[in-house]
């Protein structure tokens, strides 16, 4: 199984109370490659530490909460996701 991303409808880089870090929330059509399709608008996060983009799952300190979910919320209206 492979991930593939197609179209990106948008991405907001929210800046961590954590100096170093910031949360990339970011929608796009992806292909997980398990025969599923092409999901489209789908939202999802990625954290960059220090510059590089992580690749383990996102996790989100407790005091950046209310700003990724405001994100998320916007990117969501955005796409016209109901």
């Amino acid at each position: 199984m492979g991930l593939n991303y197609g179209k990106r409808y948008c991405e907001k880089i929210i800046p961590s109370v954590v100096e170093g870090r910031s949360y990339h929330v970011i929608c796009d059509d992806v292909n997980w490659g398990d025969g599923g399709g092409k999901r489209e608008k789908v939202i999802y996060l990625k954290v960059e530490r220090y510059g590089k983009i992580q690749r383990y799952t996102s996790h989100i300190m407790p005091e950046d909460l209310n700003a990724v979910m405001e994100a998320m919320s916007e990117i969501k209206e955005k796409v016209g996701i109901k």
